[in-house]
Formats: C-alpha cells, sequence, structure tokens
C-alpha cells in the first residue's frame, strides 16, 4: 500500500505497520499498528483504508480513515452483533454485520464467520446500498469492476453450513461514474506516395493512436505544461522507520517478478531454487541465489555382493 497525498504526507505499509511520513519536514509517524489482526482492507487508489478493532467489552468497530483529508468514522455494531470489513468498491466500504448464533462449521468442520447482511457506505457516511436474503448468509465478496460477487452459505437443520450459489449486488454509485482511462484510436493516414503524386491509388495507411479520455471535460485554459529548468541535489532525504518489533522481508524474485514475500527465508528459497531465481531480503542483501552448479557422480565401491547380488552402492557426489 502507497498513497501520497496533496499535503505530501505519504503513507506506506512496512512490516506489519502503516507510517504516515511528512516528505517536507521528514517526519514519520506511526498510523495504524499489528494490522495482520485488524483485518485492513484499503481502496484501489490507496486514498482509503478500513478495519477493525475490538472494544473493551470485546466488541468489534471498524475505523475507516480517508488519507487525503485526514478524516474519520467510525462504524459501531448494534447489540448482539458483530461487523467485519470486506473491502472497497470504488471510494465505497463494504462490510458485513453478523449475528453470533448464525456461526456455524462448514462441511470440512471449520468455523465460518457467516454475515446475515452486507452493507455499502459511501465516501461521505451516506448508505449506498444493502444485501439481504432470508435463508442465507454471506461468507465473503468478491469485486471486479462495479459487481459485487458474494458468496453464500445455507444452514441446515443440524446447523451444519453448507455452500449456496452466489449472489451480486451491481454499485448504483459505481455503475454510473466513469473513470479517465486509455483509449486506442485507428486513424486513416495517406501514404507518402499518395501525397506526393506518384500513385494517387496508393491505399491509405492505418495509424493506432493512444489517447487519454478524460471522465470530465477539461478545461484548456486551466491546463499547464511544467518543464524543470534544473536539478539541484538537497542532501540525503533517507528516512528511517522505527518500527516496532520489526520482521525481515524476504522476496523471491524469478523471470523479474516477485514470486514469494514471506517473513522466513524458508519459502522464498523454494520458490526461487524452483523458478531459477533468487532471494533477498528487505535491506536488498541477497540471500539465495540458484545458479548451475554442475554435479558429476562417482563410484566409490559396491558392497554386500553375494551370489552376484548387489545390496549398496557408495556414491560420492563432486562439485564442479
Amino acid at each position: 500500500m502507497h498513497y501520497l497525498n496533496n499535503d505530501d504526507t505519504y503513507f506506506t505499509e512496512f512490516g506489519d505497520e502503516i507510517y504516515q511520513i511528512n516528505l517536507k519536514t521528514q517526519e514519520e509517524k506511526l498510523l495504524v499498528g499489528q494490522i495482520g489482526e485488524k483485518n485492513l482492507a484499503y481502496s484501489q487508489d490507496g486514498s482509503r483504508i478500513a478495519y477493525e478493532e475490538k472494544t473493551k467489552d470485546n466488541r468489534t468497530l471498524i475505523r475507516e480513515k480517508d488519507l487525503g483529508s485526514g478524516k474519520e468514522r467510525v462504524f459501531r455494531a448494534s447489540e448482539n452483533s458483530s461487523l467485519k470489513v470486506l473491502g472497497f468498491i470504488g471510494d465505497d466500504l463494504i462490510y458485513g454485520v453478523a449475528d453470533p448464533a448464525d456461526a456455524g462449521r462448514n462441511q470440512s468442520g471449520e468455523m465460518v464467520f457467516a454475515m446475515a447482511q452486507v452493507k455499502i457506505a459511501g465516501s461521505e457516511g451516506e448508505s449506498v446500498d444493502s444485501y439481504q436474503a432470508p435463508g442465507f448468509l454471506v461468507t465473503g465478496v468478491q469485486v471486479k469492476e462495479n459487481q459485487i460477487i458474494l458468496h453464500r452459505v445455507k444452514k441446515t437443520d443440524t446447523g451444519l453450513l453448507v455452500e449456496a450459489s452466489n449472489d451480486q449486488i451491481i454499485s448504483k454509485d459505481a455503475a454510473g461514474k466513469e473513470s479517465n482511462h486509455l483509449q486506442v484510436v485507428k486513424q486513416k493516414m495517406e501514404s507518402e506516395a499518395r501525397k506526393s503524386g506518384l500513385n494517387p491509388d496508393a491505399p491509405q495507411e492505418t495509424q493506432n493512436r493512444l489517447v487519454i479520455v478524460m471522465r470530465e471535460p477539461v478545461r484548456l485554459g486551466g491546463a499547464r505544461v511544467r518543464t524543470p529548468g534544473e536539478v539541484e541535489f538537497e542532501g540525503n532525504r533517507t528516512i528511517v522507520l522505527h518500527a516496532k518489533d520489526r520482521r525481515t522481508e524476504y522476496y523471491a524474485y524469478a523471470e523479474r517478478d516477485v514470486v514469494s514475500e514471506q517473513n522466513s527465508p524458508a519459502e522464498p528459497v523454494k520458490q526461487a531454487y524452483e523458478n531459477f531465481g533468487q532471494v533477498v531480503d528487505d535491506q536488498n542483501q541477497y540471500v539465495y541465489y540458484r545458479g548451475n552448479l554442475q554435479t558429476r557422480n562417482q563410484m566409490m565401491a559396491l558392497t554386500g555382493a553375494v551370489e552376484g547380488k548387489i545390496t549398496a552402492i557408495r556414491i560420492r557426489r563432486q562439485f564442479v
């Protein structure tokens, strides 16, 4: 997660914490700690985050922060209910409301947090949409563009939660919005031979142009083109985060992609070995590199030869 607001405050996820850094003063501050226990979610552009917290009476509340404006909203559960962060669709928060009585086990014997209601809260705090289907409980959601896919279960007479068909919500807010996007436009052009008159019947050439389609009309009078005249070195801008209980991160790279990211080197090394890659830590120090080391086996002795049968072979491996 990385986000820079208009006040030159930079937000980044580091280990199990989120920090805010003032790029002007180079001051850093812990914004959210132990995010692994708080079911953190953030919007696609990183401008909004939401996470869960436990109250003194062991109830769950949700905090939503607008990193651009600094505003914060708190969602509290009513009596005998719990809340769960499910994600974002655009700038709108998706969260679930569950009754502890609806909790149960699935066919594998695992406890399932089942929610009777799913709500969508707009960026200004207004209620955008809500979902509740009698006889069905929601266990999770998947967001695809302006569509929310709901994974559902049904409770049997014995209290077992079994899978049911998925349902969906089309976000009313997101459905009516368009975002800035790139579009390829085909443009016909006259060939040089046709322009010069050497070959008037020469076919027209087609050129692909990449254009930016804006969500709203652009006022040309307000557009500015800025070109830096000179770049000066202003000293070291390194910021050291004073993270608590910091854990080393290990990254496995293969074919220019990160194939594994863990707090332990075991899985990244395994992935690097299988994909002929390398492993570095969060200080960019090499931990493992799979090279092209060749080996050669040499038979040293045959033992236990009885009546022409060999019961053991001792082999020495040489690295060349």
